[in-house]
């Protein structure tokens, strides 16, 4: 777990890049163990978000059919629509 400013958990992108800290929120009942469980999450969410385009980019670059719900889910994380999205990894320039 990186430790930023006051000691907050840093969120950073695949690159390094921050994107935020992690804040302890939530229902005061929360465990230290659910509190690791949920940062380990978010940590590693970009690089698991980058992943999945990557697999899914390969799959498509394969010929082999993608479920709509996970293009739509991707073109949701990327905050644009399934069709901008669709084009894009159809020109085969990666997602």
């Amino acid at each position: 777990m990186k430790m930023g400013y006051k000691e907050r958990p840093v969120i950073e992108d695949l690159y390094g890049n921050h994107i935020g800290n992690f804040e302890r929120l939530g229902k005061p009942e929360i465990t230290p163990e659910q509190y690791k469980s949920n940062w380990a999450l978010i940590e590693h969410a970009p690089q698991l978000l980058a992943a999945l385009k990557e697999h899914v980019f390969n799959e498509i670059d394969q010929g082999r059919p993608v479920d709509s719900r996970l293009i739509a889910l991707l073109a949701a994380a990327d905050n644009t629509t399934e069709e901008r999205f669709k084009k894009r990894i159809g020109r085969g320039g990666g997602i």
